[in-house]
């Protein structure tokens, strides 16, 4: 395969906040979406191999965690607040009571209740390049920044994004 630049264009930024989960466009982004991944894995220390400090005996994959930071220049301010509702409360600027929590039986993956779909959909020319979709299944409101004024600003929001049940953590279905 030739090495070739990479660069599929406009992102369209979707979430499952219609009804009965329909996707619905947030927006998109100024420059894609920055994706940062990290792995998360269990090393299991033996004495034959140096005990704690010394070379794990057993390493158990546990899949990624994705971190999405997206600068929103485009974004429908409806569909915006339908996400700060649902991560933060029915009430602008108060917090739910209950906090996402882990199931004992499913150590490792999150409640999905407090979670959505995003996807992140890049096009060139008016086509999805479907290489560059990412899916994912378990997402939830990392941060966000209040843009007030009458100055145009971006919006930014980051994101988590962890593994489901079969730990995988996107995929590039779009439907």
């Amino acid at each position: 395969m030739a090495l070739a630049f990479q660069i599929p264009g406009p992102c369209l930024i979707q979430v499952d906040t219609g009804s009965s989960n329909a996707l619905e466009d947030l927006g998109y982004t100024a420059d894609g979406a920055q994706v940062s991944s990290q792995r998360l894995k269990h090393e299991t220390p033996v004495d034959s191999l140096g005990g704690q400090g010394g070379i794990p005996g057993e390493i158990q994959m546990l899949g990624y965690i994705d971190t999405i930071t997206l600068d929103l220049t485009k974004y429908d301010s409806a569909v915006f607040e339908k996400l700060i509702a649902f991560a933060y409360g029915a009430t602008a600027g108060a917090q739910t009571t209950s906090v996402s929590s882990v199931e004992q039986s499913n150590i490792g993956v999150p409640l999905s209740s407090n979670s959505f779909r995003l996807l992140l959909k890049p096009s060139l020319r008016g086509t999805v390049q479907t290489n560059h979709v990412r899916n994912y299944k378990i997402a939830l409101i990392e941060s966000y920044d209040a843009v007030t004024g009458t100055k145009a600003k971006r919006q930014r929001m980051q994101f988590k994004c962890y593994p489901n049940s079969s730990l995988v953590t996107w995929d590039r279905s779009t439907s």
